[in-house]
């Protein structure tokens, strides 16, 4: 397991993705904290999934908030932030 400090300056995005390297799959859950204190929906950052059944779930940000899901089905992004935006994210890997 391993974890990094996810840090998005104003108008940052991260395109849409899988948890997983090319010729690396040892990633198999990713879980995201995020720490942003008084989050509105005017701020964007949303974390959008992309399930396999072909909709889209968003997920505001907001302090405390937990997500967990498995690295190698879900593919997903972060949507342009408005104001700077901190996670931190983490992999369990086999």
């Amino acid at each position: 397991m391993n974890f990094t400090i996810s840090f998005y300056k104003k108008v940052s995005f991260y395109g849409r993705h899988l948890d997983t390297f090319k010729n690396n799959d040892s990633r198999q859950y990713s879980m995201i904290t995020y720490l942003n204190t008084d989050w509105q929906p005017v701020d964007g950052g949303e974390l959008s999934i992309h399930h396999v059944n072909g909709l889209t779930q968003q997920i505001s940000p907001t302090s405390c908030k937990s997500v967990f899901f498995r690295s190698t089905e879900l593919e997903h992004e972060i949507m342009v932030t408005n104001v700077p935006r901190l996670a931190i994210t983490g992999w369990l890997k086999r």
